[in-house]
Parts: C-alpha cells; sequence; structure tokens
C-alpha cells in the first residue's frame, strides 16, 4: 500500500509542476457601447469587407494566445489593403477574440494596435464594429461605395506550418502524461498484489 501512496504522491507532484508552469493570466473583456459607425472609421487603420481564408493559432510575443486571421479583401472602405490582407484578434472568451468562421465574409473594423500593444499589425475584437457582413447594412450604407482592393499590397498565401509560430502547451501535455504514467503504475502494482494474494 506504501508504494501505492508514493505513486499517486509522485502524480500529484508532477501535474503540480506542470501546472505552476501553464500562464496564471486571466483575463475579463468588458466593451464599452461601440462608436458609432463614422467615428470608428476614423480611429480604425483600415474599414473592409472581406471574406475569411485562412484561420492560424499562434502566439504573440508575450506569449498570449491570438488568432491570425487572414481575408480575401473584397471592398475597402477606409486604408489601403491589397486582395488579401491578415487582420489578428483574441483566442477568444476574456480577451475580447472575435469569432471569425472560415468561409464567412465580415465588415471589419482594423485598429492599428499590435497583439503585445506596441505595434501597428491591424486588430479587432467583438468591442468593435466588426461583424459578420450580413449584418453590416447600416455600416455598409453610412460607409459608402468603398475602393478594391490595391493588388500592389498583396500578402503572400499563408502557409500556417511555416508562416506562424504554433507552440503547443507543454506543461499540459506534460502533466497529462504524468497523470497516465501514475494510473498505468498504480494499475500494475494493484494487478500485482492481485495476483500474489491468491
Amino acid at each position: 500500500m506504501k508504494t501505492i501512496g508514493k505513486l499517486i504522491l509522485l502524480a500529484a507532484l508532477l501535474t503540480g509542476i506542470a501546472m505552476a508552469y501553464l500562464p496564471q493570466t486571466t483575463f475579463a473583456c468588458s466593451c464599452a457601447e461601440p462608436k458609432p459607425v463614422m467615428d470608428a472609421a476614423e480611429g480604425a487603420q483600415i474599414v473592409f469587407a472581406g471574406t475569411v481564408a485562412d484561420v492560424t493559432e499562434t502566439k504573440s510575443k508575450r506569449g498570449f494566445s491570438i488568432k491570425n486571421i487572414q481575408f480575401e479583401t473584397g471592398t475597402v472602405y477606409k486604408g489601403e489593403a491589397g486582395t488579401r490582407i491578415t487582420v489578428w484578434t483574441g483566442s477568444g472568451g476574456g480577451d475580447c477574440g472575435f469569432f471569425f468562421q472560415k468561409g464567412m465574409s465580415y465588415l471589419v473594423y482594423a485598429y492599428a494596435s499590435g497583439p503585445d500593444g506596441n505595434g501597428d499589425e491591424p486588430g479587432t475584437g467583438i468591442c468593435t464594429r466588426t461583424k459578420a457582413l450580413s449584418q453590416a447594412q447600416g455600416d455598409l450604407d453610412l460607409l459608402g461605395q468603398g475602393v478594391p482592393p490595391n493588388k500592389d499590397l498583396d500578402q503572400p498565401v499563408a502557409d500556417s506550418a511555416k508562416d506562424f509560430d504554433v507552440r503547443l502547451p507543454w506543461p499540459a501535455l506534460a502533466g497529462a502524461v504524468a497523470i497516465i504514467a501514475a494510473s498505468i503504475a498504480i494499475g500494475l502494482v494493484l494487478r500485482k498484489k492481485r495476483r500474489a494474494g491468491r
């Protein structure tokens, strides 16, 4: 029985160590009332309508989970964009990330913020006027006709495995492996004891 107790203690210890390496930062997203259309457009770096071509999860330089959303640009209402443009957003939940679905079209208000708050990469979230294009007629009426994308600014097509740094949650995986290994060890010890008791 002492061996089983030691194995359980070891599994708990390994799980605790793995959990200590997981990010402890929590987020809470609280949005003010969205700005009127023209005020939101004036403050935005780029406003465009586009269809989601690719969604890639990655990490910011500070280690926060983010998503890079690559759009096929349809119409540009402010700023300049090529026929493809990438906009970052949070991963969702409490970090104000916007949920984009591949193949769907959106009206995007993108702001120069950078995922670490110190760059000019266009980003958006649920606190902006970004929305599904099917729900954006009121905004489109006020934004006007817009212009086609500038092909001279085209970005290369994203290759998820090559262009973005995708990192696996190694501490969580290590904890899961430790628990599985401990469970197998406990099972083997119990089986051995049962056989010895016969």
